[in-house]
């Protein structure tokens, strides 16, 4: 699982908003989380739920069922990437990365202003997130040479949205534009599968929308992905966003 839990979970209470936030993780079966917007709230979360934990950063924190063996602070910042080596069983390894890249330009307020091209919002993506991914991409490349024999994978808020997304296809669903948005095309181009586009291939059937379900009103898009690489068959993906009493976060 990838969550980007708003604020550690806590705007609906700093105990019952936390609360929530471990049920929602335990009802969904996740055996790793790569979480965003931790502020403090990792290590109850990782204790209501019996799992090993990782912090980053305030922001950044990974929650496993398995045991962590090593952990890789490889990029400078340790507010946008953190990641670890987490022990399977049988000799078996596996890597997991949480990352949180830039939140400007506001893609949300940028793609419904009148009149506006797809090369300027190529262009206010280049600002920020293009060359922070990679970047990113540049310090994981040990582990992107080893995925053969040790699974890799990067999750997160990437604070954008996929080219796999914004196609011919749904031009009408997006003003109009089809776009070539870097951030997802720098991860493909990196050799990683987009988990949930590769289970549901259709984004005009399955948007899959992970941004925002606490405002149906506001803009609707995929803004948080499952990358992998090497080793791994992906058998299935599904966006969780429903809570029996409100959903805690402002991500899915």
């Amino acid at each position: 699982m990838t969550w980007n839990i708003w604020n550690g979970g806590r705007e609906d209470g700093v105990e019952l908003g936390v609360e929530r936030t471990a049920q929602i993780i335990a009802a969904a079966g996740a055996d790793m989380v790569a979480m965003q917007e931790t502020y403090g709230s990792g290590p109850l979360i990782a204790d209501a739920l019996g799992f090993h934990f990782y912090w980053r950063s305030s922001n950044l924190s990974i929650l496993s069922r398995f045991p962590i063996a090593s952990t890789h602070d490889v990029w400078d910042d340790p507010f946008r990437l953190g990641g670890v080596t987490l022990e399977l069983g049988g000799g078996r390894s596996f890597r997991l990365f949480t990352l949180w890249i830039h939140y400007l330009p506001d893609f949300c307020s940028e793609v419904q202003r009148q009149g506006v091209k797809a090369a300027e919002l190529v262009a206010a993506e280049e600002e920020t997130r293009g060359p922070e991914i990679r970047s990113i991409l540049r310090a994981l490349e040990p582990f992107i040479e080893e995925a053969d024999s040790v699974p890799l994978v990067v999750a997160g808020d990437f604070n954008s949205p996929s080219h796999l997304d914004w196609t011919e296809a749904t031009r009408e669903r997006h003003c109009g534009l089809a776009l070539a948005w870097p951030v997802s095309l720098a991860m493909q181009q990196a050799g990683f599968a987009d988990a949930y586009r590769h289970s549901h291939p259709d984004p005009l059937r399955m948007p899959g929308r992970t941004w925002t379900p606490r405002s149906p009103q506001a803009w609707q898009d995929r803004i948080d992905y499952i990358y992998y690489r090497g080793r791994l068959r992906c058998i299935g993906t599904e966006v969780v966003d429903e809570h029996a009493v409100r959903w805690p976060s402002d991500h899915a």
